[in-house]
């Protein structure tokens, strides 16, 4: 048997294997995407020595060349490894853009940031914080467009990539499993993933679980990245929009204490999961909810991905 022979035959017993066990696949794409990001982020420091994770450090040319580079390749090492498990046949994933698409993202960008950054918003009203700089006073007019377009397009598309990585990858790929599976193991993944550079804080886990099941429910409810990638992204601007992060979207910077510091997060998620949860069952019914999705995810396969 020649090496070629031996190889394609390997390669379909490993594939015929993963489509038996659908949580290796999941978690082959997952350590493919972690892969990446750490060997495209540590080739973005030793070439320029910042640090683009988070945005710890203001981004150059060859910096966001780099993320461009990481967001594509996180996708497309994801797609791959779907349509290699799943097959030509499996259902789309939801990524296309369209108007559909964009009125999903639009609502979902305001509903996420009125609900992570409403106590903010009260701080500020009642005097808890106060405004100490803002975007306006600190640039000229070209370097206001250039902050409000760089911290648009990272943030933007830092939501797209997270939301097609973890919400549409693992929903399908576990399509045939249990709705509670489906929309928790993703979830607690995402929180986990990001006690790799802070410490274990019971709160800010909830809070993120939370949070990975409301994307969850958002893609079930539409069926596409659109609306979870419009919830994740207006979270994300709320965060930093008094951190004076100008190139990661803030419009100014505040001191003072965030009303609900220690619960308002928890309560907002927990909000918003029950009520797309609800959604979502009053929609579908318990035992349709799956197999409706699956379902429609069939007939759109037929447009891509």
């Amino acid at each position: 048997m020649s090496p070629s022979s031996r190889f394609s035959r390997l390669a379909t017993s490993a594939l015929a294997f993963l489509r038996r066990h659908d949580w290796l696949a999941f978690l082959l794409q997952q350590v493919l995407v972690f892969a990446l990001a750490v060997v495209l982020l540590q080739g973005a420091r030793l070439l320029t020595g910042k640090s683009i994770h988070g945005g710890k450090d203001m981004m150059g040319p060859v910096e966001f060349v780099a993320m461009l580079v990481l967001f594509s390749a996180m996708i497309g090492a994801s797609v791959w490894v779907y349509r290699k498990v799943a097959g030509p046949e499996a259902p789309a994933l939801g990524l296309v853009p369209g108007v559909r698409g964009l009125g999903h993202y639009l609502l979902g960008l305001t509903l996420g940031l009125v609900a992570a950054g409403w106590p903010q918003f009260v701080s500020l009203a009642t005097g808890q914080m106060q405004v100490t700089e803002t975007l306006f006073s600190r640039f000229e007019a070209t370097g206001i467009l250039g902050m409000l377009a760089l911290g648009t397009v990272t943030l933007t598309a830092n939501s797209i990539v997270e939301e097609a990585t973890s919400r549409a990858v693992p929903f399908q790929l576990f399509r045939h499993r249990a709705l509670l599976f489906r929309v928790l193991v993703p979830a607690l993944l995402f929180a986990a993933l990001h006690l790799a550079d802070e410490p274990f804080r019971p709160g800010a886990f909830y809070s993120r679980t939370i949070a990975g099941i409301v994307f969850g429910l958002a893609y079930l409810l539409t069926r596409d990245i659109w609306f979870a990638s419009g919830l994740h992204t207006g979270t994300n601007q709320a965060v930093l929009l008094a951190s004076g992060k100008w190139h990661m979207g803030a419009l100014f910077l505040a001191s003072g204490e965030r009303f609900g510091s220690a619960w308002a997060d928890s309560v907002s998620w927990t909000l918003l999961a029950l009520g797309l949860g609800w959604m979502l069952l009053r929609r579908h019914g318990p035992a349709r909810a799956s197999r409706e999705e699956r379902v429609a995810g069939g007939v759109q396969a037929v447009a891509g991905v």
